[in-house]
């Protein structure tokens, strides 16, 4: 994950150099296309999730029925 992007995110704007380093080494980029999940409900949620471009729907299984919340 670039570091130039990280700083914009006002979360990590005021990281030391050194702590903001640490996080682009942990930091992961994924790619998604139209239909992809991110994550499921229920799949255990260890990660955090930043949008750098696009957005996401939130959606919510209900019985036989998938509703956009």
């Amino acid at each position: 994950m670039p570091k130039e992007f990280l700083r914009q995110v006002e979360l990590f704007e005021n990281l030391s150099e050194a702590d903001l380093d640490k996080l682009c080494e942990l930091a992961n980029e994924i790619h998604l296309k139209d239909g992809d999940y991110l994550f499921r409900e229920g799949e255990p949620g260890n990660d955090a999730y930043i949008i750098k471009s696009g957005k996401l729907d939130v959606l919510k299984q209900s019985g036989d029925r998938t509703v956009l919340l």
